[in-house]
C-alpha cells in the first residue's frame, strides 16, 4: 500500500480535476462541487449575480455561451498553481477557447476554489476573467 496523500496533493487533485470537468462536454457546473456551493464571477464591473449556486451558474453559462463545444481550459504556465492547506484554497491561472453559436470564445481566469474540510469538493469559487474578451464576446 502506498502512503496517504497529504491534504496538499488533495487539494491539487481537486484543482485538476475541476479543470477536467470544464473541458468535459458532459459535465456540468455542479459536478465536484458541495451542493450548496456558490460561483461569482469578477470583476464586479460586469454585474454579474454574485454567489450563484451550481444551478443558477449553469444556466448563466447556457445563456453566456450558447451552444459551447469543443472547448478546452489549461493552465497557463506563467503562475504556478498556489495550494493553501489551512484556508482550502486552490488558486489558478487558465485559459480557455472553444466554438459557439455566435462564434469562437476564448477568455483567461484566475480561478480561486475554497473546498470543503477533507480537501475534495468545492464549496466557493472566483472566477477573474478578462472582463475586455467577456464584453466583447457577448456584445
Amino acid at each position: 500500500m502506498g502512503s496517504p496523500k497529504s491534504l496538499r496533493q488533495i487539494l491539487l487533485q481537486t484543482g485538476l480535476a475541476w479543470v477536467a470537468n470544464l473541458n468535459d462536454p458532459e459535465g456540468t457546473f455542479s459536478i465536484g462541487r458541495t451542493t450548496d456551493a456558490v460561483h461569482t464571477i469578477l470583476p464586479a464591473s460586469l454585474d454579474v449575480t454574485p454567489r450563484m449556486n451550481n444551478t443558477a451558474m449553469t444556466e448563466f453559462l447556457v445563456s453566456s455561451l450558447p451552444g459551447l463545444h469543443n472547448y478546452s481550459t489549461i493552465e497557463v504556465g506563467d503562475m504556478p498553481t498556489i495550494i493553501d492547506e489551512k484556508q482550502r484554497r486552490i488558486i489558478m491561472h487558465l485559459t480557455g477557447s472553444g466554438q459557439t453559436e455566435r462564434g469562437p470564445y476564448r477568455n483567461e481566469y484566475l480561478w480561486v476554489l475554497t473546498t470543503s474540510d477533507d480537501g475534495k469538493l468545492i464549496k466557493e469559487s472566483f472566477e477573474y476573467i478578462d472582463s475586455y474578451l467577456f464584453t466583447e464576446y457577448i456584445s
